[in-house]
This record gives C-alpha cells, structure tokens and sequence, in this order.
C-alpha cells in the first residue's frame, strides 16, 4: 500500500540496474511542484491523469526504445460492434481518443469502471462519518483519475473537489460537494449500466465443435501472453469468449475478463492454467 514516493525509494535502494531503471509518475495529481517531488524522489518523468496519448508516448519515447511489432489485428468484436451514439455523463470522443479509438479496450474500462463503483456511494459515507479523511480523499482522487481517463468531465470536476475537501478534514466544505459528486457518479454507474444489459442481452451463437477444437491454442497463447503483452491477452480473450459464447467457458472467462481489468495477472494466470488441465 506504498504511494509512488516510497515506492521508488525502496527500488532505488535495492542498487544495481535499479539505480537507473526508468520510473514515470502517473498521477492525477496535476498541482504546481507536483512533477518536482516526482523527480526529487528519484523518478525520471511526470505524467498527469486524465491522459493525453501524445505527451504520454513522448514521455515514454524517452526511455524506450522502439521495437518491430506488427498492429494486434481486430477481433469481430472491434470491427462488428455499434459504439453508442451517447452515454450519461460521459463523452465518449475524448474517452475513445485517449484510447486511440480501440473500443473495444474502452468498453472493457467502462464497465468495469462501473462494476467497481457501484456502492462507491455508500463508501464514502461510512467514510466520512468515521472522518477516515485520508482513505476518502484517495478514493476520490482514484475516481477523478478514472473519470478523466473515461471523458467524465464532470465527475472529474467534482471528484477533485471531494479529493480537496477530504484532504482538508473539513465536513463543512465536504457537506457543500458532496451532492454534486455523488450525482455525477450516480449518472455515469447508471448510464454505464446500459453497456453491461447489452453484455447480457446480446445474441449468443452456441459454439460448434470446431470452435472448441480451438480453444487449447487459444488458451496458451492467452497465457504466453499474459508474461508480456496484456493488451494481446484481452484480445485472445475476446476472441476465446467468441468461440466459447453459450458453453460451460463462459463463467471462467468472465473471471479472467474481471482479472485482466484489475491487473491480477497471478489469478489470471491460475485461472487459464486451470483451463488449460480441464479443472
């Protein structure tokens, strides 16, 4: 549970090639001086939430040196799927722009955005009656890096002035923003939750017995991938769950569809593995 700071203290302090290992903050800290103490903690770059890809990439352009990898090819999802002309509170240009147009990846953030905010409402509260200050203040700073990164421009509004007003430990001045913040979260959970009925909704096709001949290959390439490239693995994983649609895979796949959003790579992992023997 360290912050950034800390973090790259103890790795500095572990000496060797971690002396010089390229460490980038991205935080949705965006205050004067913030980039500063990045640097004086000993990182080597400061990128602010929510993300713009150019000054990301260009940041990163400093530290990594370019490979030979050709485009990941679109899955039927990526090239068949309607984008929704709008979702409640949320402006789904700039969300997609941040994500180079890949919506697939973005409706994957969308909901699971959705899934983990669902009784965030409630948290905050407990939170706040308790005067836990500190843990509600890094709740709403995580929810203003999400929003921004999702195109929520007014739940990242509002979810900053949360963050101030926790930092400050002031009720009165939580009590003036917290209406406002937790109907702007409502509006995004509750439009978002339109995306997850048509998950639930959408027509399956049952799977034929040459679909399940490729689920083997399929497996293995998930998990090769998971080592180095978690972008290709929920891409596999798109493509798995179109070949597995109605058939005993689709509970187990939704759990590693849920470890891949939240960066599990160890359950992810198990759970393929599992597949993988038949358990």
């Amino acid at each position: 549970v360290m912050d950034g700071f800390l973090a790259t203290d103890k790795i500095r302090s572990l000496g060797g090639r971690f002396k010089q290992l390229p460490i980038i903050a991205m935080t949705a800290h965006a205050l004067s001086g913030d980039a500063e103490k990045s640097r004086a903690a000993g990182m080597n770059g400061h990128v602010t939430k929510p993300i713009d890809p150019e000054i990301l990439f260009k940041e990163l352009s400093d530290w990594v040196k370019p490979g030979k990898k050709p485009p990941a090819a679109q899955t039927q999802e990526m090239m068949t799927e309607t984008i929704p002309e709008s979702l409640a509170g949320v402006d789904i240009a700039d969300g997609l722009q941040r994500l180079n147009g890949n919506w697939a990846a973005y409706k994957r953030i969308l909901l699971n955005f959705c899934g983990k905010h669902a009784k965030t409402i409630i948290r905050f509260e407990q939170l706040i009656q308790q005067e836990e200050w500190h843990e509600a203040a890094q709740l709403a700073h995580t929810i203003k890096g999400s929003g921004g990164n999702l195109g929520a421009k007014q739940l990242y509004v509002s979810a900053a002035a949360m963050e101030q007003a926790c930092r400050q430990g002031d009720i009165d001045a939580v009590n003036a923003v917290f209406e406002a913040f937790c109907a702007n979260l409502a509006l995004v959970v509750d439009g978002l939750a339109i995306l997850e009925v048509q998950e639930v909704t959408s027509p399956r096709v049952s799977p034929t017995e040459h679909d399940l001949i490729n689920v083997p290959e399929l497996l293995n390439g998930v998990l090769q991938s998971l080592d180095s490239d978690l972008g290709a693995a929920q891409n596999q994983l798109i493509t798995l769950q179109q070949h597995t649609a109605g058939s005993e895979y689709v509970a187990p796949l939704k759990n590693l569809e849920s470890a891949l959003n939240n960066f599990d790579i160890g359950m992810a992992k198990g759970i393929v593995q599992d597949l993988i023997r038949g358990d």
